[in-house]
């Protein structure tokens, strides 16, 4: 009885994940992962306090050119 719960947990929470994320993943399919994977990581660092870290993390999640860089310092 268990087993069944959790995976009608799981379907349900990935079709969430698919309905709800599905445009992004369309019009910039990159950019989203490089977001998905840089927002645990991101967080993490925050947590240990390693904030050069999470700057490099987010920069490259956001794909800021170095120009832009620049500029904005």
């Amino acid at each position: 009885m268990q087993t069944g719960f959790w995976t009608l947990m799981l379907i349900l929470v990935g079709l969430f994940i698919f309905f709800g994320f599905k445009d992004d993943v369309q019009q910039n399919p990159k950019n989203f992962f490089r977001i998905v994977i840089s927002l645990p990581l991101s967080m993490f660092t925050a947590v240990l306090g390693l904030k050069c870290y999470n700057n490099k993390i987010r920069n490259w999640a956001l794909s800021t050119p170095p120009e832009e860089k620049i500029k904005k310092d």
